[in-house]
């Protein structure tokens, strides 16, 4: 189904198979010059990424300030750039809010390393975490190691339009938060 209508990146990806088996027949002695070559790429659109306007990110973080809980999801999310997936695997043994400065460690691992990078968090994030943390401690078994956000990425989905809903504003996603986030930080 997918191969009937393949778009510019299938083909140019079939392009640049055939333009290298081109050049393997032609070292083997195979063929006399690589017959690929003239092949052209298919232009790829780019498409610019759909960014949250400076009045709406306030709208949504003054309607997020209402809970603790929601002004953290919407703070890693917007301000600092969290992919979604980052967000749900945090713990709250990731976020340091003792010291100088307010971090955030995103711990990534896979096959063969371990990798980390650590995001400074902004001021208002900072205090709104400190907020939810204590909130959690008063409600029982707090444990460091869980999850900052037990939720899963639709739960996420669903409260960043619910929260959007409610601030008046176009419906939002967790990447189109991210991508406001680099903006605002490209613009910096």
């Amino acid at each position: 189904q997918r191969f009937i209508n393949p778009t510019p990146f299938s083909i140019n990806m079939g392009i640049e198979y055939l333009r290298h088996m081109g050049r393997f027949y032609a070292a083997r002695g195979w063929v006399r010059e690589p017959w690929a070559m003239d092949i052209p790429f298919q232009a790829i659109a780019v498409e610019v990424p759909t960014v949250l306007r400076p009045a709406d990110l306030a709208a949504l973080v003054t309607v997020a300030e209402k809970d603790a809980f929601h002004r953290t999801l919407v703070g890693l999310l917007a301000e600092v750039g969290l992919k979604k997936g980052e967000l749900v695997a945090l713990r709250f043994a990731d976020i340091e809010l003792e010291g100088p400065v307010p971090q955030v460690a995103i711990r990534h691992s896979g096959k063969l390393q371990k990798k980390s990078r650590r995001l400074v968090l902004p001021a208002g994030l900072a205090a709104a975490i400190g907020r939810y943390i204590e909130r959690r401690q008063a409600e029982g078994s707090f444990n460091y190691l869980e999850p900052l956000v037990p939720l899963t990425g639709r739960h996420v989905n669903n409260i960043v339009a619910a929260l959007c809903r409610e601030a008046g504003i176009r419906r939002a996603n967790p990447q189109i938060l991210r991508d406001t986030a680099a903006a605002i930080a490209l613009s910096a």
